[in-house]
């Protein structure tokens, strides 16, 4: 069995700086009965006390993190920018920082990738602490107590939050016409309200069975997403298809996609699956980009220039790596 009280629970890159890789193992032994719900126990509380200190340390260890660190330069705590703004308010703005650093500087400066690797792991230590659940939670209907130990976060098939995930976060209730809603116990915690089973009359869901049998292919397309989101740098080259892997890595790269973006990332690999973008089709995706008009990337293929039509025609666009005019709108 694995022992999920010595799991790291917060993503840190290689050549993170020390002084905050400490503080994040203090940061894990102490945050259990911490969540950005709690009352007695608020996350922002220890993020001060953990957090906040490693980056006044950080800042006077280089004046690199004062200028790229959001709030540092004006001696502000990230836990008083996540209090005043938002967790991924904060996110944000440290991306964008990020990108200035690496636009700014590049590879002129000198430990430039152990700075970079900090700011990405102070990047993790955010959105981790903005997901911490409670091991319990009150709830505001009846005052009743859940157990919010029942698994939270996204749907099985999607990177939408489950039923269940909604009320606890934001007290969204079914409407009045579902059966399930005085017993909110009956709330899922597996499935998002499209992906649901059945409907509340108890007809079978669409969705549901679409993305039931298209599980595999799923879960398939998050690893290669997740996988190339962790190593924007190279290309991961573990699924098999060179094509397709850097189909993924150009893409992933677009859309400034990491391994916090979990929710964007399980909809991209949803939306692939949905729309059966085949390691095929990413294949005449990267010939595309790369100048292969329809009827040489048929005769590369070893298909039709017909079949080469049509598989691009049925890609949406957000899945196009240019503007050419042979693509038709879709």
């Amino acid at each position: 069995m694995v022992d999920m009280k010595s799991t790291p629970k917060i993503a840190i890159w290689p050549d993170c700086s020390d002084t905050l890789v400490t503080s994040i193992r203090d940061l894990e032994e102490r945050w259990k009965p911490y969540s950005s719900s709690s009352r007695r126990y608020p996350i922002l509380k220890l993020m001060a006390q953990m957090i906040d200190p490693a980056i006044a340390q950080l800042c006077q260890q280089s004046c690199v993190f004062s200028q790229f660190i959001p709030g540092a330069a004006n001696s502000i705590g990230i836990s008083q920018l996540v209090r005043r703004h938002g967790f991924s308010v904060v996110i944000k703005l440290q991306r964008l920082l990020l990108r200035q650093l690496v636009a700014t500087e590049g590879q002129n400066f000198s430990g430039i990738d152990g700075i970079i690797a900090t700011l990405e792991t102070l990047i993790e230590v955010v959105w981790a602490c903005g997901n911490k659940r409670p091991v319990r939670s009150a709830c505001l209907e009846g005052g009743a107590t859940l157990n919010a130990q029942r698994e939270q976060g996204c749907c099985k098939f999607c990177g939408q939050p489950t039923e269940f995930s909604n009320f606890i976060s934001a007290n969204i209730w079914p409407s009045e016409d579902d059966p399930d809603f005085s017993l909110a116990l009956r709330l899922s915690s597996r499935y998002c309200a499209e992906h649901r089973p059945r409907h509340p009359g108890g007809a079978w869901n669409s969705s549901y069975r679409r993305a039931k049998r298209s599980q595999e292919q799923f879960e398939i397309e998050l690893s290669r997403l997740t996988r190339q989101s962790a190593r924007l740098s190279n290309v991961s080259a573990e699924s098999g298809n060179a094509m397709a892997d850097l189909f993924i890595h150009t893409h992933v790269a677009r859309q400034a996609l990491q391994p916090a973006d979990e929710a964007e990332l399980r909809d991209q690999a949803r939306l692939i699956a949905d729309t059966r973008l085949t390691d095929s089709k990413k294949q005449m995706l990267m010939l595309r980009a790369s100048g292969y008009n329809q009827s040489e990337i048929a005769k590369a293929m070893g298909i039709s220039r017909q079949a080469v039509s049509k598989a691009l025609a049925s890609i949406p666009s957000v899945f196009r790596l240019d503007f050419a005019p042979e693509y038709p709108a879709h």
